[in-house]
C-alpha cells in the first residue's frame, strides 16, 4: 500500500471514530446545516467556500458508506428538535 493510500486509509478510519460517537455525528451534521449543504443556490464567494468545504466532508463519508452523510443529518436535526421540544415544554408551564 502506498503512502497516499495509508493516509487516505487513516483519515476514513479517524472518520469512523468521530462517527461512531453521537457528538461527532451532530457536529458533522451541524457542519452540513450550518454551510447550506444541501441548498442549490449560494449567496457569495465566502459562502461558496464554506459549502465547498462541507462538500469535502460528504464526499470522504461518501467513499466510506453514504449513510453516514443521512445519519449526521439527522442527528444534528434530532438535537435541534430536543432544544425546541424543552423551549415549548418550558413555555406551557
Amino acid at each position: 500500500m502506498n503512502e497516499g493510500n495509508l493516509a487516505k486509509k487513516q483519515i476514513h478510519d479517524d472518520y469512523i471514530k468521530v462517527l461512531s460517537m453521537e457528538a461527532g455525528k451532530r457536529i458533522i451534521g451541524g457542519i452540513f446545516h450550518n454551510s447550506g449543504l444541501n441548498n442549490p443556490g449560494v449567496k457569495s464567494e465566502y459562502y461558496q467556500g464554506v459549502r465547498d468545504l462541507a462538500l469535502v466532508i460528504a464526499n470522504t463519508l461518501r467513499e466510506i458508506d453514504p449513510h453516514l452523510i443521512a445519519e449526521c443529518e439527522i442527528a444534528y436535526e434530532n438535537f435541534l428538535r430536543s432544544f425546541e421540544n424543552e423551549r415549548n415544554t418550558d413555555t406551557d408551564e
